[in-house]
Protein backbone atom coordinates (compact mmCIF):
# COMPACT_ATOMS: atom_id res chain seq x y z
CA UNK A 1 0.00 0.00 0.00
CA UNK A 2 1.19 3.55 -1.19
CA UNK A 3 1.18 5.92 1.30
CA UNK A 4 -0.23 9.74 0.32
CA UNK A 5 2.39 11.65 1.93
CA UNK A 6 0.48 15.24 1.66
CA UNK A 7 -2.06 13.88 3.62
CA UNK A 8 0.03 11.78 6.36
CA UNK A 9 1.71 15.26 6.81
CA UNK A 10 -1.48 17.19 7.22
CA UNK A 11 -2.27 14.19 9.75
CA UNK A 12 0.58 14.69 11.68
CA UNK A 13 -0.18 18.56 11.70
CA UNK A 14 -3.51 17.79 13.37
CA UNK A 15 -1.43 15.73 15.66
CA UNK A 16 0.80 18.30 16.74
CA UNK A 17 -2.13 21.20 16.87
CA UNK A 18 -3.84 18.80 18.84
CA UNK A 19 -1.42 19.35 21.50
CA UNK A 20 -1.17 22.86 21.63
CA UNK A 21 -2.92 23.98 24.73
CA UNK A 22 -3.05 27.91 23.85
CA UNK A 23 -4.90 27.38 20.57
CA UNK A 24 -6.74 24.42 22.46
CA UNK A 25 -7.81 26.96 24.97
CA UNK A 26 -8.67 29.59 22.36
CA UNK A 27 -10.86 27.70 20.49
CA UNK A 28 -12.96 26.21 23.98
CA UNK A 29 -13.26 29.72 25.05
CA UNK A 30 -14.83 30.64 21.09
CA UNK A 31 -16.45 27.51 19.62
CA UNK A 32 -16.97 29.83 16.54
CA UNK A 33 -13.76 29.44 15.82
CA UNK A 34 -13.68 25.73 15.05
CA UNK A 35 -13.89 26.08 11.24
CA UNK A 36 -11.11 28.48 10.99
CA UNK A 37 -9.15 25.70 13.28
CA UNK A 38 -10.33 22.88 11.55
CA UNK A 39 -8.97 24.25 8.27
CA UNK A 40 -5.86 25.21 9.97
CA UNK A 41 -3.69 22.01 9.12
CA UNK A 42 -3.81 23.03 5.30
CA UNK A 43 -2.29 26.22 5.17
CA UNK A 44 0.63 25.08 7.56
CA UNK A 45 1.06 22.28 5.26
CA UNK A 46 1.56 24.45 2.13
CA UNK A 47 4.28 26.76 4.42
CA UNK A 48 6.19 23.80 5.23
CA UNK A 49 6.42 23.04 1.98
CA UNK A 50 8.63 26.08 1.83
CA UNK A 51 11.13 24.66 4.00
CA UNK A 52 11.19 27.18 6.80
CA UNK A 53 13.48 27.54 9.68
CA UNK A 54 11.81 27.23 12.76
CA UNK A 55 12.61 30.86 13.86
CA UNK A 56 10.35 31.45 10.30
CA UNK A 57 7.67 29.01 11.35
CA UNK A 58 7.72 30.48 14.88
CA UNK A 59 6.93 33.75 13.42
CA UNK A 60 4.65 32.58 10.52
CA UNK A 61 2.21 30.46 13.11
CA UNK A 62 2.19 33.92 15.60
CA UNK A 63 0.94 35.85 12.33
CA UNK A 64 -1.56 33.03 11.71
CA UNK A 65 -3.16 32.72 15.46
CA UNK A 66 -2.97 36.94 15.63
CA UNK A 67 -4.93 37.30 12.00
CA UNK A 68 -7.32 34.52 12.39
CA UNK A 69 -7.85 33.87 16.33
CA UNK A 70 -6.90 37.27 17.63
CA UNK A 71 -4.47 35.39 19.68
CA UNK A 72 -0.83 36.03 21.01
CA UNK A 73 0.99 33.61 22.58
CA UNK A 74 3.92 34.66 24.75
CA UNK A 75 4.33 31.37 26.72
CA UNK A 76 7.06 30.38 23.28
CA UNK A 77 4.50 27.89 22.43
CA UNK A 78 4.78 29.28 19.35
CA UNK A 79 8.51 28.21 18.98
CA UNK A 80 7.92 24.96 20.48
CA UNK A 81 4.94 24.08 17.79
CA UNK A 82 7.09 25.14 14.70
CA UNK A 83 9.77 23.07 15.97
CA UNK A 84 7.37 19.98 15.82
CA UNK A 85 6.46 20.87 12.18
CA UNK A 86 9.64 21.44 11.17
CA UNK A 87 10.82 17.93 12.82
CA UNK A 88 7.54 16.66 11.37
CA UNK A 89 8.17 17.69 7.69
CA UNK A 90 11.19 16.44 7.56
CA UNK A 91 10.28 12.87 8.90
CA UNK A 92 7.84 13.26 5.81
CA UNK A 93 10.14 14.65 3.55
CA UNK A 94 12.50 11.57 3.93
CA UNK A 95 9.41 9.18 3.90
CA UNK A 96 10.50 7.87 7.14
CA UNK A 97 6.74 6.28 8.28
CA UNK A 98 8.50 4.54 11.07
CA UNK A 99 10.17 7.08 12.72
CA UNK A 100 7.54 9.46 12.02
CA UNK A 101 5.09 7.57 14.01
CA UNK A 102 7.43 7.29 16.60
CA UNK A 103 7.49 10.66 16.50
CA UNK A 104 4.10 11.70 16.88
CA UNK A 105 3.66 8.80 19.57
CA UNK A 106 5.60 11.55 21.50
CA UNK A 107 3.79 14.42 20.77
CA UNK A 108 2.16 16.75 23.68
CA UNK A 109 -1.02 15.31 24.14
CA UNK A 110 -3.74 17.94 23.84
CA UNK A 111 -5.76 18.75 27.07
CA UNK A 112 -8.65 17.43 25.93
CA UNK A 113 -11.27 20.82 25.65
CA UNK A 114 -11.34 21.45 22.18
CA UNK A 115 -9.80 18.45 21.05
CA UNK A 116 -13.00 16.95 22.03
CA UNK A 117 -14.79 19.29 20.59
CA UNK A 118 -13.37 18.99 17.44
CA UNK A 119 -14.52 15.03 18.14
CA UNK A 120 -18.21 15.97 19.12
CA UNK A 121 -18.41 18.26 15.97
CA UNK A 122 -17.42 16.12 13.59
CA UNK A 123 -20.11 13.24 15.28
CA UNK A 124 -22.63 16.33 14.41
CA UNK A 125 -23.62 16.25 18.11
CA UNK A 126 -25.73 12.70 17.39
CA UNK A 127 -23.88 11.96 21.08
CA UNK A 128 -25.68 14.80 22.86
CA UNK A 129 -28.57 13.25 23.05
CA UNK A 130 -27.60 9.98 23.81
CA UNK A 131 -25.83 11.81 27.25
CA UNK A 132 -29.06 13.30 27.94
CA UNK A 133 -30.60 9.71 28.38
CA UNK A 134 -27.47 8.07 29.81
CA UNK A 135 -27.75 7.40 33.63
CA UNK A 136 -23.99 6.49 34.56
CA UNK A 137 -23.24 9.72 33.03
CA UNK A 138 -25.61 12.08 34.96
CA UNK A 139 -24.64 10.16 37.86
CA UNK A 140 -21.25 11.12 37.78
CA UNK A 141 -21.84 14.75 36.86
CA UNK A 142 -23.71 15.53 40.37
CA UNK A 143 -20.59 14.58 42.51
CA UNK A 144 -18.04 17.02 40.18
CA UNK A 145 -20.78 19.56 40.34
CA UNK A 146 -20.57 19.02 44.49
CA UNK A 147 -17.19 18.89 44.30
CA UNK A 148 -16.84 21.90 41.96
CA UNK A 149 -18.69 23.34 44.16
CA UNK A 150 -16.65 23.20 46.89
CA UNK A 151 -13.38 24.24 45.44
CA UNK A 152 -15.04 27.52 44.55
CA UNK A 153 -16.04 27.93 48.00
CA UNK A 154 -12.80 27.28 49.37
CA UNK A 155 -10.71 29.43 47.16
CA UNK A 156 -11.54 33.27 46.83
CA UNK A 157 -10.66 34.93 43.38
CA UNK A 158 -10.55 38.69 42.49
CA UNK A 159 -13.07 40.33 40.56
CA UNK A 160 -11.65 40.01 37.11
CA UNK A 161 -9.81 36.82 37.61
CA UNK A 162 -10.51 33.03 36.34
CA UNK A 163 -9.14 30.06 37.81
CA UNK A 164 -8.51 27.33 35.55
CA UNK A 165 -8.61 23.70 36.67
CA UNK A 166 -7.90 20.21 34.98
Amino acid sequence: MEINWNETLKDAIELVLRGWTALDLQVANNPHEMEIRKWMPEPISQALHDDPSTDEMEEWLAGLLDSNFHLVCEDDSCFEVARHLIQVQKLVHKKDHQKLLEYCEKLPKGSGVATSMLSKNEEEDSSSDDDECNPALQQNAAPKAKRREELEDEMEVEDGWSVVRK
